[in-house]
Parts: structure tokens; C-alpha cells; sequence
């Protein structure tokens, strides 16, 4: 039981260092980051399987979502529910992760009203 314990919280550890590190990267990094934590969560089978259980809404009603957040200089309203945003965010992180920087910045400089550097856009996502 011990042992299992251990493994829960060194995920835990990994998990928050590596969506720090999303969080923290520069332009021209973060969609790798962003790979990079989706890669670590579909090679731990306990998030691998949160993900694949969790519901997920169509790419469209996302890209929808972001266009009006970023129209009204907002953010994204999340589901309430735990499952549904697990897989509104795990959607909206793969289709952030293949954009090339250029399409990346365009993506989130303005997200939730953040018009200064590209790191503060992406800490308000």
C-alpha cells in the first residue's frame, strides 16, 4: 500500500512541474512543453486512463469557446463538472500543442484580456 502511495505523489510531483513549465514557457517553447506534458500523462496509466474515461467536447465547440473568450477579453468558462473539464482541457491542450509558434502566439497574446508579453498571455490560459 506504501509503495503505491509513493508512486501517486511522485506523479503528483512530475505532473506539477512539467505544467509549471507549460505555464512558465516562452513563445517559441511552449507547444513543446505542452507535448511533453501530454506525452507524461498517455505514458502514466492512472492520468492516461482519467483522460480516456473523461467526456470530450468536439475541437469546433472549443476553437468556438476561444474565439468568443478572446472577443470579449475573458477566459474560457470550464464545465463545472470534474470530468467534463478534464476533457475540455485535455482537447484544448492537443490542439494547442501542433501549432507552430507563430500560430501559437496568435492563439493566446489577448487571452483573457493579457495584451502584454507572450509568458503573461499564456499564465492567464
Amino acid at each position: 500500500m506504501r509503495g503505491g502511495d509513493l508512486t501517486v505523489n511522485r506523479t503528483s510531483i512530475v505532473f506539477r512541474e512539467m505544467a509549471g513549465r507549460v505555464l512558465t514557457a516562452n513563445q517559441d517553447d511552449a507547444a513543446r512543453e505542452i507535448r511533453r506534458l501530454l506525452r507524461f500523462v498517455d505514458d502514466t496509466p492512472i492520468l492516461h486512463r482519467a483522460v480516456e474515461a473523461a467526456s470530450k467536447p468536439a475541437e469546433d465547440d472549443i476553437a468556438e469557446k476561444w474565439k468568443t473568450a478572446l472577443a470579449r477579453r475573458d477566459r474560457i468558462q470550464l464545465p463545472e463538472d470534474d470530468d467534463a473539464e478534464l476533457g475540455f482541457l485535455h482537447v484544448l491542450l492537443v490542439g494547442l500543442s501542433f501549432d507552430d509558434g507563430k500560430e501559437f502566439w496568435r492563439k493566446c497574446h489577448g487571452y483573457g484580456g493579457s495584451y502584454g508579453s507572450f509568458e503573461e498571455s499564456v499564465q492567464t490560459v
